[in-house]
């Protein structure tokens, strides 16, 4: 190998280093510190429990980074999550037949919620916070006059499988879907006008809407995105 490939080398290197965001080497030294602590805690099985588990929050994070780069919040992916599961749940009965249906309902539900989040902050002119938390409190109470404050029902094992299975017996299924939004929303962000609207409303809205982006239109689509994501 040359001086001058070794030099080209090292300084990919370092370049990628330097691009690198800190909370990756922020999680690598809390890995050694918790494998020093507890070895059995960075365990390969520990690990990819970890990965399944947290890929329901992953794809809700993916939902709110969207809404922060907009310069937004949204207070309301909790509750959310909380309505989804519970009309899920009661409405399918592990009914096979039901999944489809109840799935696209919830879906629409979740994104109707981000709508109205939407245009209460667009239109409206209501602080994000003030929003998305009074919105939280009503689709959280609507969670519990729907359930009678008993949650009841049960989801089929086809459906179980994409929650807590594993694709070959040891690659969680929940983790391949968390991946294939994250592709989803990169390529959105760094390939379409829409991502490159929304991080320039977000660093400065007023900039953004006379240079021509529709702010409002970019904040409504993203509250939408989010609540799709819960």
């Amino acid at each position: 190998m040359t001086t001058a490939s070794v030099t080209r080398s090292e300084r990919l290197q370092n370049n990628f280093l330097k691009t690198l965001p800190r909370v990756y080497f922020a999680l690598f030294v809390l890995l050694i510190f918790l494998g020093i602590v507890s070895p059995l805690s960075v365990a390969p099985s520990n690990l990819v429990n970890l990965i399944r588990q947290g890929a329901a929050l992953g794809i809700v994070a993916i939902g709110q980074t969207i809404v922060l780069i907009s310069g937004g919040l949204d207070l309301s992916v909790g509750s959310t999550v909380i309505l989804s599961d519970v009309l899920a749940a009661m409405l399918i009965s592990g009914r096979e037949s039901s999944v489809a249906p109840v799935v696209s309902l919830v879906l629409v539900i979740g994104t109707f919620i981000g709508f109205v989040n939407g245009l209460l902050i667009t239109r409206f002119n209501v602080t994000p916070f003030i929003a998305t938390l009074g919105m939280n409190f009503i689709v959280y109470g609507a969670a519990l006059v729907f359930s009678g404050g008993a949650p009841r029902g049960d989801i089929p094992d086809s459906m179980r499988f994409w929650g807590n299975g594993f694709i070959g017996g040891f690659f969680p299924s929940a983790a391949l879907i968390w991946i294939l939004v994250t592709i989803v929303a990169a390529l959105m962000l760094r390939r379409t006008t829409f991502g490159r609207q929304l991080v320039a409303v977000g660093a400065n809205r007023l900039a953004a809407r006379l240079s021509g982006v529709r702010d409002q239109t970019v904040t409504l689509l993203a509250y939408t995105f989010s609540s799709l994501m819960a």
